[in-house]
This record gives C-alpha cells, sequence and structure tokens, in this order.
C-alpha cells in the first residue's frame, strides 16, 4: 500500500535531516493524525496515473488491458482530494460532486492539509535519486507547508 506507516515512516526519516526540531515534531504530530484517520476511514483504490498512454486500445477501440500500476494502492478518499484546489469554490464543488458519486461525505480541511503534507514527504522518496536540487525544492515546500500547518 502506497500510504501505508511503514512509507510514511520511511520517509519521516529521510527528511528529519532538513527540517529543525521544531518542525519535525509538528511534522510527527501531522503523521499521527494521518495514520489514526487511515486506520479508522474507507479505503479506495486509485491507480493515480491513469492517462491514454496507460490505456490499451484494440484496434476497435475497446480497452483490453492498463498498464503502470507503480502509484496503485488503497488510499483515503482525502488522500486524494487534499488541496490541489486552492480555490474555496473550485475545492468546494469537488467534495460535492465527490459527494453525490461515493456518497462519502469530506468536510474536514485542515485534514486536507495534513493530507498535502504527508503527499510531499511520500514524493520525497521518489526524488531522493534526482539530487540535491530537487531534493532541496521538495524540502522547502515541505518546511512551508509544516509552517502554515
Amino acid at each position: 500500500m502506497k500510504t501505508d506507516a511503514k512509507a510514511v515512516n520511511f520517509c519521516l526519516k529521510l527528511v528529519k535531516k532538513y527540517l529543525t526540531e521544531e518542525q519535525f515534531k509538528k511534522l510527527c504530530h501531522i503523521a499521527k493524525i494521518y495514520k489514526s484517520k487511515y486506520k479508522k476511514s474507507k479505503k479506495i483504490l486509485h491507480h493515480d496515473d491513469l492517462n491514454l498512454s496507460n490505456l490499451k486500445i484494440d484496434d476497435n477501440k475497446n480497452l483490453i488491458g492498463i498498464i503502470d500500476f507503480e502509484c496503485v494502492g488503497f488510499y483515503i478518499p482525502e488522500y486524494k482530494i487534499k488541496n490541489q484546489w486552492h480555490d474555496e469554490i473550485i475545492y468546494k464543488s469537488v467534495l460535492e460532486e465527490y459527494y453525490k458519486l461515493s456518497g462519502y461525505l469530506i468536510n474536514d480541511r485542515k485534514f486536507s492539509e495534513v493530507c498535502e503534507i504527508i503527499t510531499m514527504i511520500l514524493h520525497l522518496n521518489r526524488f531522493y535519486s534526482l539530487g540535491k536540487e530537487q531534493i532541496e525544492l521538495r524540502v522547502n515546500i515541505i518546511q512551508d507547508l509544516i509552517d502554515k500547518f
């Protein structure tokens, strides 16, 4: 599972050396909030990279396969609808449509911020191999998100 406790714990260790002691304590608190909600919440199977290049279509335009399962996992809905929409009107519209389609009500904006931070630390693991510049860019985003939380 992409967002399980082990992955979060591993990424906390990766990011620790880039944070102040206060930021790291705050991040550990944020991770604890996330893990607690994750354990209690309904999960959805999500591909996370479902686009035309990952759909295999035959000559008759029938779907015959799906590829690239690198990011597939069981996620809680809040994780997938996190603060990607910083405009309040758009964000509320997305939540309303999600509720109409799924029957699952998401009404915790603060938890969306938790999910955004968890996303960034999980992505840090992916960018570690890309070098110092990419790591620093992501660490700066993580620091900003922690400081605003």
